[in-house]
């Protein structure tokens, strides 16, 4: 088996144990989010009358941003100190995992490296819904997570006061809130900052070991979960200092591996990777040198409508407009607008020479 797709397939692996490792850590930080969303009740509760008054509110306003504020300082302390440790066990696992399948011996980063990793690094993180990539750390993540708690929670309070609903009755609205989206909000967060931590040490090795190492792939889930960003990227090669770095979103479970140069090389047989069968939803193993749109493009066209919109995948499928086409070099979608208007060889090849107006699906 060749060392660059056994890189892929060690890596890939480990990054699914990466997974596990980050809904652990939500796991052990949720706590923290129940016990405010138990004071938070116990304050609304603590109002004199059946319902809120303005005046009451505002008092209640402040004691909520002072307990989101303090769980927001809570939550990055204790995420910290559960991603120093894993940048640490990262780093080594790596090492590990790139000399078992290659010929060279890759040496593993100082200590005073590793922790460098931990300096808050900047992520460029696709927001489809705005259409727009944004720069932010963890700490900032951490932040905009107690912004959004806090204001969810206040609206729910400033509508039960406009529709004079009882203290009892904002209260199970604003579990309800919790439950739903704050919840999902911080493991989002958490399992965030899980890959980009672990992706800055293994970047670390990468670094350390540069002189085996002459680029870099990226490798992303082959499942109907995967975003266009990572969806166009996976299996493309970039040359050294060119390459963007996990996460590429929220969730973002993709992986960049390093490609390494052939005298370091081992020689094999026949390759597989992961993938998810779209019928059973189980794992199973494809060709190794299989991409995201290879693999589309084997599935059926009810799979493939799901993925990409009814109106993508007729571009994909009769247009042949490669995935990595979908997304401008940010990683942000383009409009169907857009995609006609900069392929229209492709457009012309999936909805024939009248021209059809464009549709946003």
């Amino acid at each position: 088996m060749s060392s660059n797709i056994e890189i892929v397939d060690a890596l890939t692996r480990q990054q699914i144990l990466l997974q596990r490792r980050g809904t652990q850590i939500y796991k052990d930080l949720l706590p923290l989010l129940l016990e405010v969303q138990r004071k938070s009740a116990a304050i609304m509760a603590s109002s004199p009358t059946d319902t809120f008054t303005n005046v009451r509110s505002q008092a209640i306003f402040a004691e909520i941003d002072k307990l989101i504020s303090d769980l927001g300082i809570t939550v990055t302390d204790k995420l910290y100190a559960d991603l120093r440790e894993l940048a640490e066990y990262e780093a080594g696992v790596t090492t590990t995992a790139l000399s078992s399948v290659t010929k060279a011996t890759f040496v593993a980063p100082t200590t005073a490296q590793i922790d460098a990793v931990m300096s808050n690094p900047v992520m460029r993180l696709v927001d489809e819904r705005m259409g727009t990539t944004r720069a932010l750390t963890v700490d900032n993540m951490v932040v905009n997570f107690s912004m959004s708690a806090s204001k969810r929670i206040k609206a729910e309070i400033q509508k039960g006061i406009i529709e004079g609903a009882s203290i009892s009755n904002v209260v199970k609205s604003v579990d309800r809130i919790v439950d739903r989206k704050t919840r999902r909000e911080l493991e989002a967060v958490i399992r965030t900052a899980t890959n980009a931590i672990s992706s800055e040490a293994r970047k670390t090795v990468y670094d350390y070991n540069d002189d085996i190492i002459k680029g870099y792939r990226w490798v992303s889930t082959l499942d109907s979960r995967t975003t266009a960003v990572c969806r166009g990227r996976d299996g493309r090669f970039y040359e050294k200092g060119t390459q963007p770095t996990p996460p590429a979103h929220y969730n973002c479970r993709s992986v960049v591996v390093p490609v390494i140069e052939d005298k370091y090389s081992l020689s094999g047989g026949k390759t597989t990777r992961m993938a998810r069968d779209p019928d059973t939803n189980k794992s199973q193993r494809v060709d190794g040198k299989a991409t995201y749109n290879s693999w589309l493009k084997d599935q059926d066209t009810e799979f493939q409508d799901e993925v990409l919109g009814v109106r993508k995948a007729q571009l994909f499928r009769s247009g042949n407009l490669h995935l990595s086409k979908f997304t401008n070099d940010d990683g942000v979608s383009y409009t169907m607008a857009e995609l006609k208007a900069l392929y229209p060889k492709a457009w012309a090849r999936a909805f024939g020479a009248k021209d059809i107006s464009p549709i946003t699906v």
